[in-house]
């Protein structure tokens, strides 16, 4: 409220504002004082025939806002006082002594009931600025919650894609490698004899193949970083090899060395980031290459993952929702405490970025292992 109301915090009368609410309160009382008497050496310059009733509201108001409320009336008070001492003086030939102590009691009131309404907004003010402290707090700690629920619900649901790869390496797959053996065996059995169900054994042989191409999927999407300095390292240039064998799109890694000592979290939020990055690269870019790379500047850990391909402003205007996958990678770099950002690069296509500050300072959400 008090920088709505004498600016912003740069200028000079904020700074000014600033000194004269922690000054002293002898500063503060002398402040009264020096302002009282201008307002009665201009009143009494002034003449009669200008109404300086406002020339006493300025020390009026400054007591009531700066000091106290108590301050702003007996400024009030002083401020009546003084008015009627310039025009008891000032009016010539001398008249009715009642008329200017009339006079004064009337100002008396204005400048109380000026007084007052300093005190009363003052009041809000401050009210005001508690309520806005207090529910601020609320945002704050709600927000540190929801962040710390999200980084909870991200760490069980990486378990548990780790258990399902496990369990669909070890054992559906292992069921599905036997069911491909067999599957080739009858159908060598079935040629071998000339059998009219030869067209099917072929058929069964080719939906076991498919099956098993679809676990593999499944297990590469699944597969997380290993818990060790170069997991993180390993698991990417894993990852874009089979992806460049799968789309053609030719691929090239430029990984920071040595390697980069990670969280295991961390490891595995900024992995999801480059496997959703390469897929929208794929599915919406339609590039002939693209570079994963990542750098260390300024104490953070820098990836990006740029294509070739039509760029942003064949894919959607810039103002449009960036889409369920920008969202996630989004989140995912938030988590982390890093941020992510989605750009035009240099030379045509997108450029993907997560900068992920290397630093001791606790990351959002996260929490201490026992």
């Amino acid at each position: 409220m008090d920088a709505l109301l004498f600016g912003q915090r740069h200028t000079w009368s904020w700074r000014a504002y600033r000194y004269l609410v922690s000054a002293r309160n002898s500063t503060k009382y002398f402040t009264i004082v020096v302002l009282l008497g201008a307002a009665t050496c201009l009143h009494y310059r002034l003449g009669l025939e200008f109404s300086s009733s406002f020339l006493y509201l300025v020390p009026v108001a400054y007591a009531g806002w700066i000091v106290h409320v108590n301050a702003g009336f007996v400024a009030a008070i002083l401020s009546a006082v003084l008015w009627w001492a310039v025009e008891t003086a000032r009016i010539s030939p001398p008249v009715q002594p009642l008329v200017p102590a009339g006079n004064a009691s009337v100002r008396l009131v204005f400048f109380m009931l000026g007084a007052g309404l300093i005190h009363t907004i003052r009041q809000a003010e401050r009210w005001l600025v508690g309520e806005v402290t207090r529910r601020t707090r609320s945002l704050h700690q709600e927000s540190v919650s929801r962040r710390r629920l999200e980084r909870r619900l991200m760490e069980v649901t990486a378990r548990e894609q780790v258990r399902l790869a496990q369990d669909l390496h070890d054992g559906l797959g292992q069921y599905v490698a036997a069911l491909a053996l067999h599957a080739r065996v009858l159908r060598d059995d079935l040629r071998s004899v000339q059998s009219p169900h030869l067209d099917r054994a072929d058929r069964l042989v080719e939906l076991v193949r498919t099956t098993n191409q679809t676990l593999r999927h499944l297990d590469r999407a699944m597969r997380v970083p290993a818990d060790n300095a170069s997991g993180f390292e390993e698991a990417v240039r894993m990852h874009v090899d089979e992806f460049q064998k799968l789309t053609g799109i030719a691929c090239e890694v430029q990984l920071v060395e040595p390697s980069v000592p990670l969280e295991q979290f961390q490891a595995l939020m900024l992995f999801r980031i480059i496997q959703e990055a390469l897929n929208n690269a794929a599915k919406h870019g339609s590039p002939s290459a693209i570079i994963v790379s990542t750098s260390i500047k300024n104490g953070a850990l820098q990836a990006s993952v740029a294509d070739n391909g039509r760029g942003l402003s064949q894919l959607q205007p810039p103002s449009r929702d960036p889409g369920e996958g920008g969202r996630i990678m989004k989140l995912r770099a938030e988590l982390v405490g890093g941020t992510l950002s989605i750009r035009s690069g240099e030379a045509g296509g997108v450029l993907v970025e997560c900068v992920l500050p290397l630093s001791s300072a606790p990351i959002p959400g996260a929490q201490k292992s026992s």
